[in-house]
């Protein structure tokens, strides 16, 4: 027991202390909290308001243990355990987190804050639905709660029901006229709903209320890039990066613009910070020998070049392979089983190995989509001596007879390039590359025969449904389960008339065998195919067919179509 001396002066100093605390002289009063401590050790005040502090100045690890001693002493108050789920959520102790956020909220049901915590948890991995009904308690308790409305407002968006994101946005925008972030999360919805006057109008106000707010800039230049204003989107990459100095994703979507307008120059340097962007899938590998971007003599030495992209990457960049097979004595190439066969026809010196493979001894290592960085390539430098690869003639034999009954023009098709469920970053722009099957109804009643070149689900699966239903379109043959890999697709395709493809490696593969590709190509296109051109550097056998609206393929086929007719005519 204390004496009333030593009572008063432990109420005393847990006043001062807070008094300090609200002013953020934290030092000051974490000093007198400490005092209290010297007198009660088990002070639960004292002990919480050290854990709030250490949350404020984040040392979590600290506020945890503070806490753990508080709630050993008392476990009613709500807001300690709050603290404790930050505390917990900051130390990735995730479920611990939510299950203190239940016990404030137990506690205490009205208890605004604590329901939007939980809700930001749920948020931020990525259980949208389970963090709507978080943010609803906190709104319903506390009606004008800005930044829940605003964060109620990400969360739709991420569950795509834009047109209640937006009503939430306007909710704090209503609240807080000035609340630059909201303006910024807006200007995303809209962006996501290709409304792109109001996005770059929600941008401009963001930046005008918060000067210095680079992401803002970069999500404007997005905005503008994806708008074809070049200009402007790369004025506005250069103010976010000058603004935050490390802004990788600014640096590589800087360098993807520059490209697409054919700056080489600053483009191949740019994309170099394609590693530091965590949302990219590409698999930056650790050695122990130097990287190699055309600085160092390769006289005498060797060198390994490895995938880390997609398939189509690979392709397109392996013709590099015989510019450093000429400079090194020995050139190892590293890529996906997949890959390998078709890879072996680059030359009759290539030694190559599938990905996680123990590789031998090499001197230096580069990563394919540096080679054009290495070898300092301009438009008018690119290597296009095509083809640069091929398939075995056994396999081309196989083909020519399986599809030898068929004497009209044989055209393959691509319209997909695939799902990848553990790569949602590539989502949206999927979506926008790949093309409906049922889009190929316009060429239905052509004197042409048609071959599926499409792997991969659900379009496999696709096909399959819509030829038993009578979709309507074109008969397709279907022999992709003989399809085992790359060298087998090349000998299909060297078969063919033309190949025509939605953006992905199969238009890449018939590129590099020399086969006509007509490319059926998204509105915000991939920087590789640049700008308002038909034909391409990189394949002079290629054919590009643009989108001229977002979403419209229709114009696109029905363009497709009459030089089909041509073709067929000139037969």
């Amino acid at each position: 027991m204390f004496s009333p001396n030593q009572s008063q002066k432990i109420t005393t100093l847990i006043q001062d202390g807070l008094n300090l605390h609200q002013q953020n002289l934290f030092k000051q009063a974490q000093q007198v909290y400490e005092q209290v401590l010297k007198i009660d050790p088990n002070n639960f005040e004292a002990l919480q308001l050290l854990g709030a502090l250490s949350l404020q100045k984040e040392q979590f690890i600290e506020a945890y243990e503070f806490l753990l001693k508080a709630l050993q002493l008392d476990q009613s108050q709500a807001s300690c355990w709050m603290n404790m789920g930050i505390a917990l959520k900051e130390l990735k102790r995730f479920d611990e987190a939510l299950s203190s956020y239940e016990k404030a909220i137990i506690i205490r049901p009205d208890y605004s804050e604590a329901y939007f915590n939980r809700g930001n948890l749920l948020k931020e991995l990525k259980r949208y639905d389970e963090a709507l009904p978080s943010y609803e308690k906190a709104l319903s308790v506390k009606i004008d709660y800005i930044e829940a409305y605003n964060n109620y407002g990400i969360t739709l968006k991420e569950l795509k029901r834009f047109d209640e994101s937006l009503v939430s946005f306007g909710k704090v925008l209503k609240l807080k006229p000035n609340h630059a972030e909201a303006y910024y999360n807006r200007a995303i919805t809209f962006h996501e709903l290709k409304y792109f006057d109001e996005a770059i109008l929600d941008n401009l106000s963001a930046i005008s209320l918060k000067p210095d707010f680079a992401k803002a800039y970069y999500n404007l230049a997005n905005i503008l890039k994806e708008s074809k204003r070049f200009d402007e989107a790369i004025l506005n990459y250069h103010r976010a990066i000058k603004i935050k100095n490390n802004f990788p994703e600014a640096s590589f979507n800087l360098s993807l613009c520059n490209l697409l307008i054919g700056n080489f120059n600053d483009g191949w340097t740019g994309y170099e910070s394609r590693w530091n962007v965590n949302a990219l899938t590409v698999s930056k590998r650790v050695f122990t020998q130097p990287l190699w971007i055309g600085k160092e003599c390769l006289n005498g030495k060797s060198i390994l070049l490895y995938a880390e992209q997609g398939f189509g990457d690979v392709i397109q960049f392996c013709r590099y392979f015989k510019m450093v097979e000429s400079l090194a004595s020995k050139v190892i190439l590293e890529v996906p089983k997949s890959l390998m066969e078709l890879m072996k026809s680059l030359s009759k010196r290539v030694q190559v190995f599938e990905l996680g493979e123990t590789l031998p001894k090499f001197d230096y290592q580069c990563p394919m989509m540096s080679l054009p960085l290495a070898f300092k390539t301009q438009l008018h430098t690119i290597p296009s001596n095509i083809p640069y690869l091929s398939c075995s003639q056994k396999k081309l034999n196989y083909w020519k007879i399986k599809l030898s009954e068929h004497k009209k023009l044989r055209v393959g098709l691509v319209w997909s390039g695939g799902f990848r469920p553990n790569q949602p970053e590539l989502w949206a722009e999927n979506t926008r590359r790949n093309m409906p099957l049922e889009k190929f109804a316009i060429f239905k009643d052509l004197d042409v025969i048609f071959y599926s070149l499409q792997k991969g689900e659900p379009a496999e699966s696709d096909l399959k449904i819509f030829q038993k239903q009578g979709w309507g379109g074109p008969n397709i043959l279907d022999y992709v389960e003989e399809l085992y890999d790359f060298s087998d697709t090349a000998a299909f395709v060297q078969n063919l008339d033309l190949v025509i493809a939605v953006d992905t490696s199969t238009a890449h593969l018939a590129g590099a065998l020399g086969k006509p590709v007509w490319l059926l190509n998204r509105y915000d296109s991939c920087w590789r195919w640049l700008l308002e051109k038909d034909d391409s550097p990189w394949y002079p056998s290629l054919k590009i067919y643009r989108q001229i609206e977002i979403d419209n393929w229709d114009t696109v086929l029905k363009k497709m179509r009459g030089d089909l007719e041509k073709l067929l005519i000139n037969k």
